[in-house]
């Protein structure tokens, strides 16, 4: 459907919970970039929206403050996190707000404790706004 798009998160968002030793932006691009390479190859829509979408406004990426002017891949994706997404439709209904929030992803059967993982935090979100 022309203007659809999909939001996935939580465990099934994380890239293997124990691929990843860091959690820095930098490692969350080198994924997102390589992500892009290999979905453009097998002729797939890469992930992320496109930088020029009409009603694309305040992206926000944790570590990225160009996010906003960039609107690169790796604003729309964080493959390191076990995280959740809340979704804020306005009350006139001419704008969506998404935010992703979560906690650095870890090994399997480790069962950290809240104070061992911290508070979830937003990791990115972005605004459509209808014109």
């Amino acid at each position: 459907m022309p203007g659809a798009l999909t939001v996935v998160a939580g465990p099934i968002g994380a890239g293997g919970p124990d691929r990843f030793k860091e959690h820095g932006f930098a490692v969350a691009k080198a994924a997102a970039d390589a992500a892009v390479a290999n979905e453009r190859s097998a002729g797939v829509d890469p992930v992320g929206l496109p930088a020029t979408i009409p009603g694309l406004k305040q992206v926000w990426r944790e570590g990225d403050p160009d996010a906003d002017k960039l609107r690169q891949p790796v604003d729309f994706f964080s493959p390191d996190t076990f995280n959740y997404v809340t979704l804020e439709i306005a009350a006139d209904g001419k704008s969506l707000a998404i935010d992703t929030w979560g906690i650095d992803s870890y090994a399997p059967d480790v069962f950290m404790e809240p104070s061992q993982t911290g508070a979830p935090r937003r990791i990115l979100g972005f605004r459509l706004e209808a014109d």
